[in-house]
């Protein structure tokens, strides 16, 4: 039946990664000790990078939400009938991280069983019989992932750690955004069982999915200020030219149609199709992106801005677009799919500019950070500090992002050598409801 479950299968890992953008900032990072402070400082100012922190030390991260990942790998695999996609998008949202209430795959839970029925096209005719989850009415959700590795070639270096220099690094650029709505009746049946007789209940998802790599040719430098005598002091600035080569570009157009009989049951509507995804693709992309930061740092204090995405876009060429069709919801089947006449030219991706601004302070006993970025998915906050007592560092802070204020908090234990413990609220799930996840790391101090 994997023919069958390959489109719907796409459109889940796309709600997939509306949920993990919710918790990106939190989930994919290693260290516990910003984990416990909120993600502060976690911006996307390309200075930051550049500044040796206070009482710098090598992390060690412990990912223990592998141990539920690794344990139930056939839930993720589409020709599994242990395929469970409502499972899939809570592990793939926040794979590293240990969270707790998190249900099994293949549970009764009855969001999962309307994932699972849903993709092997099999739901009962009577939604009811899923109902007591809350499916929210809209899902929007975008997001970049652009990491890039490389080195610094300085020159003009001075004794006071002042510099000139540039970077040359490569990484991929994915990039992704989805604006899903579900039908408010669709969302009654399922969060309270009613019924609504001879009826058609809509879904509508619209997505879009960039997959490239980018070259980067930077510019960095620290700066002396006279008087500034610090081993940190500085100002320092970095500019990044993204050269981007795409790849691949997906961008499916989803409706899901849930016609209802005089009962309110779902009943076969010859006259209509219940799944249509015309699915716009192309795999060739150039384009550019700029990146600039600046960083100031003044003995313990520290706080900059970036601006990412200057001019960001990609070009799209060779485009092709297909139709995938399917006749029944609850008979399964195979889907059909029906080649589309090719649109003609090109298509011109552009993705939001992202600004960020930061401070921070560490000092003997007690730190604190904070950041705030606009850009993908509107504001976003990250703060928290630290408590030092001993050996014993007491850690709390809070995020917001997409419309949802979460706390966090922690205890590191060490100080050479160091465990640190992270907990955060999220809310990577198909109810959007909130969880705890833990992190967990090894603190080891640098030598000097």
């Amino acid at each position: 039946m994997l023919s069958f479950r390959f489109p719907v299968v796409a459109l889940s890992i796309l709600v997939c990664l509306a949920f993990a953008s919710d918790t990106f900032a939190q989930a994919f990072t290693t260290d516990a000790r910003t984990v416990a402070m909120g993600g502060g400082g976690k911006t996307s100012n390309i200075a930051i990078s550049m500044v040796e922190p206070v009482g710098g030390y090598i992390v060690i991260p412990i990912p223990i939400g592998l141990i539920q990942v690794f344990s139930n790998l056939h839930a993720f695999d589409p020709s599994s009938d242990q395929f469970d996609p409502a499972w899939a998008i809570e592990a793939a949202s926040n794979p590293l991280h240990y969270t707790f209430g998190r249900n099994s795959p293949g549970s009764d839970d009855p969001a999962a069983r309307f994932m699972r029925d849903l993709v092997n096209g099999d739901l009962n005719r009577d939604l009811a019989t899923y109902s007591s989850f809350h499916l929210p009415e809209t899902i929007t959700a975008e997001g970049l992932a652009s990491p890039a590795w490389g080195g610094t070639i300085k020159f003009a270096k001075q004794s006071s750690g002042a510099f000139q220099g540039v970077f040359i690094g490569a990484g991929p650029y994915f990039s992704f955004d989805t604006d899903a709505v579900f039908d408010p009746r669709l969302t009654d049946i399922l969060e309270n069982g009613s019924h609504y007789p001879n009826s058609s209940l809509f879904v509508q998802d619209d997505a879009r999915v960039q997959l490239a790599m980018s070259i980067v040719f930077g510019y960095r430098a620290r700066v002396e200020v006279p008087g500034w005598s610090g081993r940190r002091d500085g100002v320092y600035l970095a500019a990044n030219y993204r050269y981007l080569r795409g790849f691949n570009y997906q961008q499916p157009d989803t409706t899901v149609r849930f016609d209802t009989d005089n009962q309110g049951l779902i009943t076969v509507n010859p006259t209509t199709t219940p799944i249509v995804i015309n699915d716009l693709e192309a795999d060739k992309g150039t384009g550019r992106a700029v990146d600039i930061g600046m960083q100031v740092v003044r003995d313990r204090w520290e706080g900059g801005f970036g601006v990412n995405g200057i001019g960001n876009r990609i070009e799209w060429t060779d485009i092709t677009l297909k139709r995938f069709t399917q006749n029944s919801l609850t008979n399964g089947g195979d889907f059909v799919e029906e080649t589309l006449a090719n649109p003609p030219g090109s298509l011109t991706i552009e993705l939001p500019i992202v600004t960020s601004g930061n401070v921070g302070y560490d000092g003997d006993g007690y730190a604190f950070r904070a950041s705030v970025v606009h850009g993908f998915n509107g504001t976003s906050f990250h703060g928290g500090g630290e408590k030092s007592l001993g050996p014993i560092a007491l850690r709390g802070g809070a995020r917001y992002s997409r419309d949802h204020w979460d706390p966090t908090w922690g205890i590191g234990i060490g100080r050479g050598v160091g465990l640190d413990i992270g907990f955060y609220g999220t809310h990577a799930n198909l109810e959007e409801k909130q969880q705890i996840s833990m992190a967990i790391s090894i603190r080891i101090a640098r030598q000097r």
